[in-house]
């Protein structure tokens, strides 16, 4: 009696970017915002951050740019960021989107903590995951970007990013 092959539906490859720049990242970052309806959770590991290198003046702009389009369209913006001074982009980010104008018309849809943690995941609404698996030849940096549309797993991660989240320092008072 033979094996019946059951009939998956594979990836479809557009959910998976490999890193070459961060103009890779960035334009990856932007496609993924842009598909956002109500919000997006950023938690990062205090091993490394996205960009292979600390990125130049017009990726930050353009970032900060693409962050604030977000809050803009009314969607909310969650991040957890660790201590790390290897991540000063993820501070100017902070202070770009928490400065006197963008705090007070966006007050209500931006939350920064920071938190040291091993996770390191997007969340994009109720059903979109993203992993960044490190570059196995420089542990420091992702090599790709995978996106899984799983409401499940978006769920469960949910679950994680709460604890997280509930003991996480709110920016400012670290």
């Amino acid at each position: 009696q033979g094996l019946e092959r059951k009939n998956l539906i594979s990836p479809v490859l557009q959910d998976l970017q490999i890193m070459y720049t961060n103009e890779d990242i960035l334009n990856y970052f932007i496609r993924i915002h842009n598909e956002a309806k109500k919000e997006v959770i950023y938690v990062t590991q205090v091993r490394y951050c996205s960009f292979n290198s600390e990125p130049d003046e017009r990726t930050l702009h353009s970032l900060m740019n693409n962050l604030v389009n977000l809050l803009k369209r009314g969607i909310s913006v969650k991040i957890i960021y660790p201590d790390s001074h290897y991540l000063n982009f993820f501070s100017r980010i902070a202070s770009c989107i928490q400065d006197d104008d963008n705090r007070q018309l966006y007050y209500d849809l931006v939350e920064i903590r920071v938190f040291n943690t091993e996770h390191n995941f997007i969340l994009v609404d109720k059903t979109t995951c993203i992993f960044e698996p490190e570059d196995q030849r420089d542990l420091a940096r992702p090599y790709a970007m995978i996106r899984i549309r799983d409401a499940i797993l978006n769920s469960q991660l949910r679950g994680v990013f709460q604890e997280l989240w509930e003991n996480a320092i709110p920016l400012g008072n670290e």
